[in-house]
C-alpha cells in the first residue's frame, strides 16, 4: 500500500496541551499574555519553517494550528518548535508564580492531531478560536483578554517586546520575588515567618551568651545585634543588586510573530479569506450557544470571575477519561482516514521491530546495531543516535517517535 504520509511535502497539525494537575496558570493576565506571546515568538523566530495561523491559550490549556513546512529529505521542526515553546513558558511561569517542578502535564507530551483535507482544516481552526465560549468562560472570543489571534489576525504581524523577570532578564536573584498577586502574598508571609525565626535564633543564642557571662549588658547586645540584621540586609541588597545588573539573557528585546494565511485560499484576497473565516467563526458560534442552551448552561463566568481565581487553583478532576486521543483528523473522507490509520499502524509496527532489533544488537554487543535500519519517520533516535534510515533519506514525519 502507498503510503498516504509520503504523497504531502509538509503537513497541517492541531496541537494542544494542558498544565499540570489542570491549574489555572495560564490564567490570561497582561503578565502571563506577554510569557505566552514572547516565548511563541521565539519560538517561531528560531523554527522558521513553522507557519501559525491559529493560537488560543485558555486558563488551563492552549491551542495551536500550524504548518510544517519541512520537505522530503529534511528533519521535521514541528517538535523542537514544540519544545522550544514549551521549555520558554514553563521557565518564566515559574519564575512568575515562584514554584519549582513540572509546569506542564507530565508524562504525557503535546496532543498532536494532523490534519489531511480543509474541512478538518477549518474544523480546528473553529475549534481553537470558540474553545474559551464551549468552556464557558466567555460569551465570545473577541472577549477573552488572553492570548489569542482570531480571522482578523490572518496574515498580520505583532511585535512583542521581552517580559521583564528572572529568566526573561538573565540571572535571577538569589530570593527573587513573584510577579503573581496570589504568590507574592505567600512569598511574602514565608519571608515573615523566615525572619521570626532569625529573630527567635538570635534571642536564643543571646539568653546562651548570658548564662556563660559575657559581661555586655542586655542593651548593648540588642544594639549589637540590630547592628549584624541591618549589616547583612545591606549586603544581601547589594549582592541581589548586582546579580541584577548582569544579565545574561541571550534573548532578543522583540520578536515578531506572524499569523500566516492558510494555504488552499490562494484564490481569495487577504481580506477575503479573513471575511471567509469569520462568516464561518459566526456560525459555529450559534451552534456553540445553542449546543450550550440544550445543555442547561446558559450563563458565562465573565472576564472579571477568570481574573480573579487563584492561578494555583485546579480547574478540575484530573482523573483520566481513557478517553481515544485523536492523531488522524480527515472530515468527511472515511475511505482515506481508514487508510491513513492503516499506515500509522504498519508504520508503528516497523519502528518497533527496528527497535527490537537494536536493544539485541546492544546487549550481545556484536556492532550491528549501525546496520539496522529503522522506517522513514523515526525522529528521536535520527536526532540523538545518527541511526539509519531505510532508503537513506532522513524524514522523520509530524508525528515523532
Amino acid at each position: 500500500m502507498t503510503s498516504p504520509r509520503r504523497l504531502l511535502p509538509d503537513q497541517d497539525h492541531a496541537l494542544c496541551r494542558r498544565t499540570t494537575r489542570r491549574c489555572l496558570f495560564l490564567k490570561p493576565t497582561p503578565k502571563v499574555t506577554q510569557i505566552l506571546l514572547y516565548s511563541l515568538g521565539v519560538a517561531l523566530e528560531e523554527h522558521e519553517l513553522i507557519e501559525l495561523y491559529a493560537f488560543t491559550a485558555c486558563a488551563t490549556h492552549y491551542h495551536m494550528v500550524v504548518r510544517d513546512l519541512s520537505q522530503p529529505g529534511e528533519v521535521s521542526h514541528l517538535p523542537a518548535f514544540m519544545g522550544r515553546f514549551n521549555c520558554l513558558t514553563a521557565r518564566a511561569l515559574n519564575v512568575h508564580y515562584g514554584r519549582g517542578e513540572n509546569l506542564w502535564s507530565q508524562p504525557d507530551s503535546y496532543h498532536n492531531t494532523e490534519i489531511w483535507n480543509q474541512a478538518s482544516f477549518e474544523g480546528q481552526l473553529l475549534y481553537a478560536w470558540t474553545n474559551c465560549v464551549r468552556d464557558g468562560m466567555v460569551r465570545r472570543p473577541e472577549h477573552w483578554p488572553g492570548a489569542t489571534f482570531l480571522p482578523e489576525d490572518l496574515g498580520t504581524e505583532l511585535q512583542v517586546s521581552k517580559p521583564t523577570g528572572a529568566f526573561f532578564g538573565g540571572r535571577g536573584r538569589e530570593r527573587h520575588a513573584p510577579g503573581d498577586d496570589y504568590a507574592m502574598r505567600d512569598w511574602k508571609a514565608q519571608l515573615a515567618d523566615e525572619e521570626q525565626d532569625a529573630l527567635a535564633k538570635g534571642r536564643e543564642r543571646d539568653r546562651e551568651k548570658a548564662l556563660r557571662g559575657t559581661g555586655v549588658s542586655a542593651k548593648r547586645r540588642r544594639a549589637l545585634l540590630r547592628q549584624r540584621r541591618n549589616r547583612l540586609r545591606r549586603l544581601r541588597l547589594e549582592r541581589q543588586r548586582a546579580q541584577a545588573e548582569r544579565s545574561r539573557s541571550t534573548l532578543p528585546d522583540e520578536v515578531t510573530i506572524a499569523v500566516a494565511l492558510p494555504r488552499g485560499y490562494e484564490h481569495l484576497s487577504p481580506d477575503e479569506i479573513r471575511q471567509h473565516f469569520r462568516g464561518r467563526l459566526e456560525e459555529e458560534l450559534k451552534v456553540v450557544h445553542a449546543t450550550r442552551r440544550s445543555e442547561g448552561k446558559t450563563r458565562y463566568m465573565g472576564v472579571k470571575a477568570v481574573l480573579a481565581q487563584d492561578p494555583r487553583d485546579s480547574a478540575g478532576s484530573v482523573r483520566p477519561t481513557f478517553a481515544r486521543v485523536p492523531r488522524i483528523a480527515c472530515k468527511g473522507d472515511p475511505a482515506a482516514r481508514y487508510a491513513i490509520l492503516e499506515e500509522l499502524v504498519a508504520w508503528r509496527h516497523r519502528y518497533r521491530w527496528a527497535l527490537e532489533l537494536r536493544r539485541q544488537a546492544l546487549k550481545s554487543q556484536a556492532g550491528t546495531e549501525h546496520q539496522i535500519e529503522f522506517p522513514l519517520g523515526t525522529y528521536l533516535l535520527l536526532r540523538e543516535h545518527k541511526v539509519r534510515i531505510r532508503g537513506g533519506t532522513r524524514a522523520p514525519p509530524s508525528q515523532a517517535a
